[in-house]
């Protein structure tokens, strides 16, 4: 019903088979850790009530420049989300990592969209900015929109390592599956 934020030095632990549904366009910003750890055929669904209004994406800030733990997104299921507005706001519409540490892996990350405002930067499925400590692995990210570039995965000033994932039928104007631009040295593996 309302903003979530997972404070530094605080951790939200979420378990296997949990339902997070937003009422509204509000995000999960973690400034700590998040260890959303489900399971196989057992997973964690973040979306929207109304898929229309969606969701504010989880929304990682900081957290490797302030030292904080890993966090891990495992077997979740990512949805619905909706970054729109001005910069960094209309960024990553299911996922987005500045200065952060993360995992996100064996996750479905699916009709999320990242549009409208000015300077819109993209990443439907998911937006790593100035994030290099970030493993994106076993994913299926799929259906997701920008009406700019990286409609599955987009990179700025990062260096993720991103390997054997799924990315098919995403959109955007460039790099529908993956896009690194501004000095991204992303590892992308089969």
């Amino acid at each position: 019903d309302g903003e979530i934020e997972v404070p530094p030095g605080a951790s939200l632990a979420i378990e296997p088979g949990v339902e997070v549904r937003f009422r509204g366009h509000y995000a999960l910003t973690v400034r700590g850790a998040l260890f959303a750890i489900g399971a196989p055929g057992d997973t964690i669904l973040f979306h929207a009530q109304n898929p229309a209004t969606g969701w504010h994406s989880l929304r990682f800030l900081d957290t490797a420049t302030s030292g904080q733990p890993v966090s891990e997104v495992r077997y979740c299921r990512i949805q619905d989300g909706l970054a729109t507005g001005s910069c960094p706001d209309n960024s990553g519409g299911g996922i987005y990592l500045y200065h952060a540490t993360a995992v996100i892996a064996d996750c479905l990350i699916t009709g999320n969209r990242a549009i409208y405002g000015q300077a819109t930067w993209g990443g439907g499925g998911i937006y790593c900015d100035f994030s290099s400590a970030v493993t994106i692995e076993r994913n299926t990210i799929v259906g997701n929109v920008t009406d700019h570039d990286g409609g599955g995965i987009y990179c700025s000033w990062s260096a993720p390592i991103i390997r054997e994932n799924l990315l098919c039928a995403n959109s955007a104007i460039r790099g529908a599956g993956i896009a690194c631009f501004l000095w991204s040295a992303a590892d992308i593996r089969a």
